[in-house]
C-alpha cells in the first residue's frame, strides 16, 4: 500500500502576507531552475521570462531568487536583449537567505513556475508549491502529476503547457482586491499544513496493522 503525499509544512511558522494596494504585480521566480555546468534544465525560467516579456503591459515585477543574470545569459544568450529591454521590471537576486525569500514571497501576488514532464519533475511534489500557499502566495504553474489534484483551489492556476502567455494575462489584469483576497485564501486554507493530513495519514497506518 501506498499514500501519497504533498510537500508540508508547520504553517504556524508563517506570518500573514503583505495586502498591498498599488497596481502593480508582483511575481516571484524562487528556485534553482538549471545546472549550468551540466546544461541540464529543471524548471522554464526562459519561457517564464519570455511570457511576462510579451504581455504588452508594464504594470508588473518579477523578482528571480536562486540564480543570477550572468548564470542566465549563459545558459539562454538569445535571452540577453529581452533581459536588457526589459532591465527595469526583471531583477535577478541571486542565492539569498531563506528569510529574505520569505519576506519577498509575502510581497508577491504570485509565485510562478513552469516544468517539462520529465521523470525526476514528476517523481516529487514541488516544495516551492506548498511553501508558497503556505506564506500565503498563489501558484501560477502548469500541469504535472502530483500537483493536478490541487487544481480546484482558487489561488493555484494550474494549466496545460502551451497557455503560459493566457493564463499570465488573466492573473495581472486581477483588480488588486482580487489578488490580496486570493492571498488571504491561500494563507488560511492552511492547504499544506501537515496537520490536515494527520486523519489521512492515521487512516493510512491502520490499514497497514
Amino acid at each position: 500500500k501506498v499514500i501519497e503525499l504533498p510537500t508540508l509544512f508547520d504553517c504556524s511558522i508563517f506570518s500573514p502576507p503583505t495586502y498591498r494596494t498599488d497596481d502593480i504585480t508582483k511575481l516571484v521566480y524562487c528556485g534553482n531552475p538549471f545546472n549550468l555546468s551540466r546544461k541540464v534544465v529543471k524548471e522554464r525560467l526562459d519561457i517564464l521570462i519570455n511570457s511576462v516579456a510579451s504581455l504588452g503591459s508594464s504594470l508588473w515585477h518579477l523578482d528571480i531568487i536562486g540564480t543570477t543574470q550572468s548564470a542566465f545569459e549563459t545558459m539562454y544568450p538569445e535571452y540577453s536583449q529581452i533581459i536588457s529591454e526589459e532591465s527595469e521590471r526583471i531583477f535577478f537576486h541571486g542565492f539569498l537567505p531563506r528569510s529574505d525569500v520569505l519576506e519577498f514571497l509575502k510581497n508577491a501576488d504570485f509565485q510562478v513556475f513552469f516544468r517539462d514532464a520529465t521523470l525526476p519533475n514528476c517523481a516529487g511534489f514541488p516544495t516551492k508549491l506548498s511553501e508558497s500557499v503556505s506564506a500565503g502566495v498563489p501558484v501560477i504553474t502548469n500541469q504535472l502529476d502530483g500537483i493536478s489534484r490541487y487544481s480546484g483551489a482558487n489561488f493555484l492556476f494550474i494549466f496545460d503547457r502551451g497557455f503560459e502567455l493566457e493564463q499570465m494575462m488573466y492573473c495581472i489584469r486581477l483588480d488588486r482586491a482580487e489578488k490580496n483576497k486570493l492571498k488571504k485564501e491561500a494563507y488560511e486554507s492552511r492547504l499544506f499544513d501537515y496537520s490536515s493530513y494527520l486523519k489521512e495519514m492515521k487512516i493510512f497506518l491502520n490499514s497497514l496493522s
